[in-house]
């Protein structure tokens, strides 16, 4: 297909650090633990695009079901797939993000997904996500992931969500704010943007 299509997040720091926003064929994954916002900077992100046309599969956890739906679809210009609750799709391994990538490149469309974290997470000094977090939580045992991850292999694009007043009763410690980090960025490097969490809205800017 020669068109191309996008979707932004709507937060204009986040869109510039990542090129733009979300292109065709592309998979951006949002990882946090519960509470970290990441389903209100999912429903940002679609109200943000809410003049394209939208297939929200989140309530989808048969990889079957969603091939039946994708397959359905005849015409995916000016489209685009959200899946929020990745980790529904754990029990079948990282055949469910393989799915995911193939499906955006072959139907040339934007997909986005996010994905709770594990509690390991919070058992470390440093809880801001990396990589191994969202690696750990799709796949259900140490055995399901093979040794070329499959996440950091197929999500062109990372993100994940700090919030320090979290875990401090909902204040913020002097001089922390929150965080929206890019761990991994097709177009280019990797980075933390200063945010602010005022549920249900993220906000980047000054």
């Amino acid at each position: 297909m020669s068109y191309t299509f996008s979707i932004e997040t709507g937060l204009s720091l986040l869109d510039q650090m990542i090129g733009g926003g979300v292109n065709t064929g592309e998979l951006m994954i949002i990882g946090g633990r519960p509470g970290m916002g990441c389903t209100s900077l999912f429903e940002q992100i679609k109200k943000h695009n809410r003049n394209s046309w939208c297939l929200d599969c989140s309530s989808f956890a048969d990889l079957n079901q969603l091939k039946q739906v994708f397959d359905s679809v005849q015409d995916w210009r000016n489209r685009y797939i959200v899946y929020d609750n990745l980790e529904a799709l754990k029990r079948i391994g990282p055949e469910g993000i393989f799915f995911l990538k193939e499906t955006a490149v072959r139907c040339s469309i934007p997909i986005a997904a996010t994905v709770k974290l594990p509690r390991s997470v919070e058992l470390r000094q440093n809880r801001r996500p990396v990589v191994a977090d969202f690696e750990q939580s799709f796949c259900s045992t140490e055995t399901d992931c093979p040794v070329h991850n499959p996440v950091r292999q197929n999500a062109d694009i990372i993100i994940g969500l700090y919030r320090p007043s979290y875990y401090y009763d909902g204040k913020a410690m002097p001089g922390e704010a929150d965080e929206i980090i890019v761990l991994q960025n097709p177009r280019g490097m990797p980075g933390t943007i200063q945010a602010s969490f005022c549920y249900p809205v993220w906000n980047t800017n000054p």
